[in-house]
């Protein structure tokens, strides 16, 4: 039996409540197959989560995440974020 593994950074990208919280979802999957010659087959899950506020620093994360970031949290909301704490 072959086992291989694969990560997929920011699967899944949500933008939540009044402040524009970013959430980003990872899945990390494993498959096998029995032989060279079967299809390999989802054997496993794993997903991880991480949350983002406006006055977050995205800059290791997947430029997609990135981009988002900068295109909701505009200078306005980073201010009323900030003003809120």
């Amino acid at each position: 039996m072959e086992v291989k593994s694969e990560t997929i950074k920011a699967e899944r990208i949500e933008i939540q409540d009044s402040c524009k919280a970013v959430f980003v979802h990872d899945a990390d999957y494993i498959f096998q197959r029995e032989s060279e010659d079967a299809p390999w087959i989802q054997a496993a899950c794993n997903y991880t989560h991480r949350a983002y506020r406006p006055d977050a620093d995205v800059s290791a994360e997947p430029q997609e995440v990135q981009d988002i970031c900068n295109a909701i949290w505009t200078d306005k909301l980073k201010k009323e974020y900030a003003d809120s704490l």
